[in-house]
């Protein structure tokens, strides 16, 4: 095979579907159809436009056939000798020149065995035993000896046979596909990059070529489950690894800059405008660039999740399904009082149906939400209204309710257990029914609790989302119960504290600008807040009515963790306030009056190492069970960073001692922003 891509497409499909490499199947691929095959997979190859299906893919899968091939097997001479017999019972393997002139005599036989006589003379020629053998059996042999009947080597013998072969024949889908092509191994080969592929110089090269312009694999007969496992395993976390890896790059971006621009304070110069200007401009051009490729991204992602939650619930029904199927040969007029045979088989039906339909619903109740967050309930009351309609369905065919007449005729005790099996499934199913009615008003809101691009946006949704939940309350038939709502509302409530876990990692939050974190921080409370505001203006609302039921809700379930996480994140809004404080306070104007930026910067980095405390903290500060770490971390914390605050004030009054008083000093503290109010002993404020 002149063309390695060629070569390269020949060995990825026989080890992929397991053919051996000297099977011509591959060949005889390409030979077939009058070459036209040969000629897509060149257009394949060279020729390919990603955006068009027919030409960018290829799906190969394999199919063997028994066939049956005519071929000489050699024989002894005593097996020989019995066919001979068989055929002619007159024979006489002794007689003279029977062994070597038998084509004649065998002619003479009504021409049954006339191939095991022809191959017996070319076995003579292939043996070297000369023809010229007298009749009275003696001839010689290459070197001219006399050779006798009992010294001459006897020829081989042969007799033709059907041997059975398994053939592989190899095939491409194109425009038909074939019905079970899904219980079968494929190939397929995806252009991933439009154009020719470069032809290889080698097999090692090919290897490198070919995957740049393409992507294969195995379809092992398990579509579906290869399609939700692809997606869930692979290119679900691979998409949320890239955004998480896009941020971190961000983040990094930002620390750079921060040293770039403490390294600048070194050594303070001039600062430009216009470049401090351009830099805010790029950076919030960046983050706006940042927010909408999140939003992008969170929309994909609940679509993806969805579109994974289907395939798992189709998997689950195509599994598990119940069919209520009469027997073969099974006549439904024969049921009748008179015949107890008909009645015991149809008896014995009923029970069976009636077991399979009780561990089916059994199965179904022990089913727990599948995922966490309030769309997981959604979900898996969908799932529930699916199964069990189907099944409800079921019980409900025409002959299912032929049989059970006819054993209630025959006064038979089965159909009544039946039937109570029924009622029992029925009321599940319209419980699943009307829940996912009246969730399916509250899902919009759900999908912002857990995708919405900012904290701002839950923060607006929250209001909505519970007087949502109070419309249900009154109106459902099943989620007016403490039972079902405070699962719910916990649900949701586990939810925000899991976005802002999430979103505000203590290893990575210092790394930002104290403003940033101020603003990040506060709209996160400010959201944990209005989730318990909202809840009790509702819960007023209510009780004002005097006509529903009241919400008396356990509070520890629903507000223990985001109260303790409100407070964890006005912790991180003081240390960033701090830490504001004090680059507001070290400014290059600072540096340049006192003449000790060395010293400054001493005390700078002073400060980012009491943050490292923060930062590497032996415990997670938003988890309830490190809350006695966590204070003991923040009381080291604020102990040193008093002794940071004594040596500033320190550092600043004998600073101060040693210099005049200017007019210029008090405009760079004006200009650095001296929030903290402080004013050196003995100072005197310039006249303006």
């Amino acid at each position: 095979m002149d063309d390695l891509r060629f070569r390269w497409l020949k060995d990825s499909i026989y080890t992929i579907l397991n053919i051996d490499e000297v099977d011509p199947a591959f060949e005889d691929f390409l030979e077939g159809d009058d070459g036209a095959n040969e000629l897509l997979i060149a257009k394949f190859l060279n020729e390919s436009d990603t955006n068009v299906d027919d030409e960018n893919a290829l799906l190969f899968y394999k199919e063997v056939f028994e066939e049956l091939r005519e071929e000489q097997v050699e024989i002894t001479e005593e097996e020989w000798i019995e066919e001979q017999l068989a055929i002619n019972p007159d024979f006489d393997p002794n007689e003279e020149g029977t062994t070597t002139n038998s084509g004649a005599d065998e002619q003479q036989q009504s021409g049954v065995n006339d191939s095991s006589a022809n191959q017996t003379v070319r076995s003579g020629v292939q043996n070297g035993t000369s023809d010229n053998i007298d009749q009275t059996g003696e001839g010689t042999n290459v070197d001219g000896e006399n050779q006798t009947p009992e010294t001459r080597p006897k020829p081989k013998r042969y007799r033709n046979e059907l041997v059975k072969y398994l053939r592989t024949m190899l095939y491409l889908c194109r425009d038909i596909y074939p019905s079970n092509l899904s219980k079968k191994n494929c190939i397929y080969f995806l252009r991933t990059i439009p154009g020719t592929i470069p032809a290889p110089s080698s097999i090692e090269d090919a290897d490198k070529i070919m995957i740049k312009y393409l992507d294969y694999g195995l379809l092992n007969g398990h579509t579906l489950h290869l399609l939700a496992n692809t997606l869930n395993k692979i290119y679900n976390p691979l998409l949320t690894y890239q955004s998480e890896h896009e941020e971190a790059n961000a983040v990094d971006g930002r620390r750079s800059a921060a040293s770039k621009g403490s390294q600048k304070e070194i050594a303070p110069t001039e600062p430009s405008t216009e470049e401090t200007e351009e830099d805010k401009k790029d950076e919030k051009r960046r983050q706006h660039e940042l927010e909408l490729r999140a939003m992008l991204r969170d929309e994909f992602l609940i679509q993806l999740q969805k579109f994974l939650n289907q395939i798992g619930l189709t998997l689950r029904q195509l599994e598990g399904e119940v069919r209520l199927e009469l027997p073969p040969q099974f006549d439904i007029s024969k049921i009748v009082k008179t015949n107890k045979d008909a009645i015991e088989q149809a008896e014995s039906l009923v029970y069976k149906w009636n077991g399979e339909i009780r561990e089916a619903l059994e199965r179904e109740l022990k089913k727990t939400p599948q995922t966490p967050g309030p769309l997981g309930e959604i979900d898996w009351w969908r799932e529930r209204n699916i199964s069990l309609s189907s099944l409800f369905e079921q019980t409900k065919q025409e002959h299912v309710e032929q049989v059970l007449e006819k054993l209630e005729l025959a006064e038979n005790a089965a159909p009544s257990s039946f039937r109570d099996t029924r009622t029992d499934l029925s009321k599940y199913y319209l419980e699943a029914k009307d829940n996912v009615k009246f969730l399916s008003t509250l899902e919009r809101h759900f999908k912002n609790v857990t995708h919405g691009a900012t904290f701002r946006v839950v923060t607006e949704t929250i209001p909505k989302m519970m007087s949502a939940l109070r419309m249900v309350w009154i109106i459902s038939r099943h989620y007016n119960r403490d039972e079902r709502m405070v699962p719910l509302m916990e649900r949701i409530a586990n939810q925000l504290c899991e976005r802002v876990a999430r979103s505000i990692n203590v290893r990575t939050l210092f790394s930002h600008q104290p403003s940033e974190i101020i603003e990040k921080c506060t709209e996160a409370k400010d959201m944990l807040e209005r989730w318990k505001q909202s809840y009790f203006d509702v819960r007023a609302e209510i009780e004002q009515s005097g006509r529903d039921s009241r919400w008396e809700f356990d509070n520890k379930r629903l507000f223990k963790l985001t109260d303790h996480m409100a407070i964890i994140c006005n912790d991180f809004i003081a240390i960033a306030k701090e830490l504001e404080q004090f680059y507001n306070i070290f400014t290059p104007e600072l540096k340049s009056v006192t003449g000790k930026p060395h010293k400054i910067n001493e005390i700078l980095e002073r400060v980012h190492k009491v943050l490292e405390l923060i930062e590497h903290a032996p415990c997670d500060p938003f988890r309830l069970e490190d809350l006695d770490k966590w204070k003991m971390v923040s009381a080291n914390y604020g102990q040193q960073i008093e002794e940071i605050d004594e040596q500033t004030k320190s550092f600043i009054s004998e600073s101060f001692k040693s210099l005049r008083m200017n007019h210029e000093w008090w405009q760079g503290c004006l200009a650095g922003g001296n929030e903290s109010g402080y004013v050196p002993d003995g100072y005197i404020k310039p006249k303006t």
